[in-house]
């Protein structure tokens, strides 16, 4: 076989080399390649391997059992596939007193009453229309927020102003003439503004009995208890105040507010389930008074 030191190897002897062993060798078959799937194309990548979604994670907040969960996939299994058994939530001593034994939605344990409480207040309470109704007292109000905040400006370089309290004060203002009627004012001296900030301390407080069930009787010692009785005392002395003089009369709204919507269910044979007692009207109204919705 001819030999050329012009070869276009770099190497020449090396490619020699395996000329001569290849022609030995004989001519051996390429291997095949192989062939895609049917039904996969050349250009179609395989697609990347998905990572592992973080698990859920068991906490036990004392005897509570808790889980935590951290992935998005995992959360929209357990809040839209498996709702139901996720719906529950513990009893809070606190939350349990102030809506007078769960009567309300917020805290109501998930059931019959729930669910029949929840669609009374969307059709009832908080439809579109029932909001719209409360409109002039929203501008209003904000209107003399703005004129406060205007009267206050030029001190405002000696004394800040606390735009904070000012905004919690107009919430709760439309919210107590939307419940209680366009004379909330003079119903008892102004505790209407004052209580639902104390509901809200106490009900985000940490009470040693929730997590604990044989500490239950630390609530007498730590002033919880007190504290708790006092608010519910104060709050329950204003529902009935409020109530008592829709029933005479002496106590009316343009509008219709939201104590003469829920009397007028009261009489309705279909809501007796739902609204069968005085507690039950006080209950619901503790969530408009923690949870004020009429201020958007």
């Amino acid at each position: 076989m001819p030999f050329s030191l012009h070869s276009s190897s770099p190497l020449p002897h090396k490619a020699r080399k395996e000329e001569e062993i290849g022609a030995a060798a004989g001519a051996v078959e390429a291997p095949r390649r192989r062939e895609p799937p049917p039904g996969r194309g050349k250009s179609s990548p395989r697609p990347p391997r998905a990572g592992r979604a973080p698990r859920p994670a068991h906490v036990g907040l004392g005897s509570i059992p808790t889980v935590v969960i951290s992935s998005a996939h995992v959360a929209r299994e357990a809040l839209r596939a498996h709702d139901l058994a996720f719906a529950g939530r513990p009893t809070l001593y606190a939350a349990e007193r102030l809506s007078y034994s769960l009567r309300d939605v917020a805290f109501a344990p998930h059931g019959e009453y729930w669910r029949q409480a929840r669609k009374m207040f969307m059709v009832e309470l908080l439809s579109a229309k029932r909001v719209r109704s409360f409109r002039g007292v929203r501008e209003r109000e904000v209107a003399s927020l703005v004129a406060s905040i205007r009267r206050l400006a030029p001190c405002s370089s000696s004394s800040p102003i606390d735009l904070s309290r000012m905004a919690l004060s107009v919430t709760n203002v439309v919210t107590c003439r939307a419940a209680f009627g366009d004379e909330c004012e003079t119903a008892g001296s102004g505790r209407l503004h004052r209580v639902p900030e104390e509901m809200q301390s106490v009900l985000g407080g940490f009470c040693a009995g929730d997590f604990f069930p044989w500490l239950r009787w630390i609530r007498a010692l730590d002033g919880l208890r007190a504290r708790v009785e006092r608010v519910f005392g104060e709050l329950d002395d204003i529902y009935s105040q409020v109530i008592e003089e829709h029933l005479r009369g002496d106590r009316t709204s343009d509008q219709g507010d939201l104590v003469q919507v829920l009397l007028r269910l009261r009489e309705d044979p279909t809501q007796r389930n739902t609204i069968g007692s005085m507690d039950h009207i006080k209950g619901l109204l503790t969530v408009l008074s923690l949870f004020p919705p009429l201020h958007s």
